[in-house]
């Protein structure tokens, strides 16, 4: 974690620096730095940027702000990131969504993930795990599918209320 944090604070250097708007006269950071994540609060992402919030403060000596800004699948948090002055102090803790998904799904989105944002470091990978209710009895995908499919099932969804789906037919 201490190689992120300083990779982070190295690269935050380096583009503050070399912004158009850079001074050098001011030392950066020489106000509060805004998060954005484009999540809820509560879930991993927000975890994980309240933790890399806590030790950039420490580090930097300056206060790092993480504000939740979830809604349009992230496009809200990203467009408003995309707007704010390109100075270093308000950036955004993205996820794929909002750099690879969003542009194939919306054709206008606020913001253009190649031209409107530099890529800092990457924070942290997480990993998906497809399970299953242990009572089925299958050791593979293939081999659930042969299972007696259940009526329903509910599903929490980040952001959402719980939704019914079909549990084998997705």
């Amino acid at each position: 974690m201490r190689r992120i944090v300083l990779a982070c604070l190295s690269l935050l250097v380096l583009i503050s620096a070399s912004g158009e708007r850079a001074r050098a006269d001011e030392p950066y950071p020489s106000k509060p730095i805004r998060l954005v994540l484009p999540q809820p609060a509560g879930g991993a992402v927000d975890l994980i940027a309240r933790a890399l919030g806590d030790r950039l403060s420490y580090a930097l000596r300056q206060p790092v702000i993480v504000e939740n800004q979830p809604g349009a699948n992230g496009g809200l948090a990203a467009g408003q990131v995309a707007r704010a002055a390109p100075d270093g102090y308000t950036l955004l803790m993205a996820v794929d969504t909002n750099l690879v998904v969003n542009p194939n799904l919306y054709p206008n989105l606020a913001y253009d993930p190649f031209s409107d944002f530099m890529p800092i470091s990457i924070i942290a990978k997480v990993y998906l795990v497809l399970v299953a209710t242990s009572k089925i009895e299958a050791n593979s995908v293939a081999e659930s599918s042969h299972a007696p499919t259940p009526a329903s099932s509910t599903m929490p969804r980040s952001g959402s209320a719980r939704r019914r789906i079909s549990a084998w037919n997705c």
